[in-house]
């Protein structure tokens, strides 16, 4: 994503009001020389001993991939890569 991309892609996320996912910040990716978010999303687990809720880091390189995240966090690990 270019720089503008980036900003919108954070801009319309925050408008949704989405209480699983928080960006940090926008990145520039020197390796792909393109812009990246960096977020973190809200997990729920449950164990043996009760249930939780934990934040990882995820990044999201392409809008697709925040198209595919609204379907739900639980489907943030069942895709990897393209």
């Amino acid at each position: 994503m270019d720089k503008g991309e980036a900003e919108r892609l954070v801009r319309a996320i925050k408008q949704m009001h989405i209480a699983w996912l928080q960006v940090r910040k926008i990145v520039l990716n020197s390796t792909s020389n393109a812009y990246e978010l960096l977020c973190s999303y809200r997990e729920h687990y449950s164990r043996l001993l009760g249930t939780g809720e934990i934040w990882r880091a995820r990044k999201i390189s392409r809008p697709r991939e925040w198209i595919d995240l609204q379907h739900g966090p639980l489907l943030l690990g069942s895709r990897k890569g393209g």
